[in-house]
């Protein structure tokens, strides 16, 4: 497996990108993936960079997310865009793209497991890319863990600077407000491991939320949040 990272300003950088010959000497590899993590959330922008990397890469599949602090080498960036390229020499992938209204998250949940399990192959980790804000995302994620997953599920939410809702998730055709994607990792000589690297720390005394509407805490131990540090 080999990964190639880039930030990209413009879809002018791109066609520049893949003119490089150490993305084209990877065409002919068994499976490719291209993820795109930006701060833009328009529709228009992840197409036009889906259709343009899928001229030098057909076979690809590419996926993204709009998303608040990039992520390049080591590094978060602000208000830019990165793209990973992913070649696979012999393992395999398979993409599944759900719509997700809200009070479906169970049910769909169910689905990506049957899905998953109808391709009948060795499974060794899923990609999700949901969106979170617009349903609830971790129901449907209890659904695949109370289900007994036997492979390691792995990736991240959908954002947006504005904290506006306006956040989407990109298959690869289009852009998703209330969905999420699912990217099955399979293959003999390939081995995926999961990796947890957060050391959170008490800074304080335990406390409870005693209010709270869909989006705001109201209360901390019966505390306007207005009037104390932790807002």
């Amino acid at each position: 497996m080999k990964q190639l990272n880039f930030i990209v300003t413009e879809l002018e950088s791109i066609e520049k990108i893949l003119q490089s010959e150490d993305l084209r000497s990877n065409r002919e590899t068994k499976s490719q993936l291209v993820q795109i993590f930006s701060a833009r959330t328009d529709s228009n922008w992840y197409e036009s960079l889906g259709n343009t990397i899928k001229k030098v890469f057909p076979e690809a599949l590419i996926i993204g997310a709009s998303s608040v602090g990039e992520i390049y080498q080591g590094r978060i960036n602000i208000n830019t865009n990165v793209i990973l390229f992913s070649f696979f020499e012999v393992s395999e992938l398979k993409l599944f793209s759900y719509d997700c209204p809200l009070g479906m998250e169970t049910i769909i949940g169910e689905n990506l497991l049957v899905d998953i399990e109808n391709l009948k192959v060795d499974v060794k980790g899923v990609l999700l890319l949901s969106n979170p804000i617009n349903y609830n995302a971790g129901k449907m994620f209890n659904t695949l863990v109370e289900n007994g997953i036997r492979y390691p599920i792995f990736g991240g939410g959908a954002g947006d600077y504005d904290n506006e809702g306006k956040s989407v998730v990109y298959d690869g055709l289009c852009c998703n407000k209330q969905g999420f994607i699912a990217v099955v990792f399979y293959g003999n000589d390939l081995f995926i491991e999961n990796q947890t690297y957060l050391d959170w720390f008490p800074l304080s005394q335990e406390m409870t939320i005693t209010d709270a509407d869909e989006k705001c805490v109201k209360t901390i131990d019966a505390y306007h949040c207005q009037d104390t540090f932790f807002c």
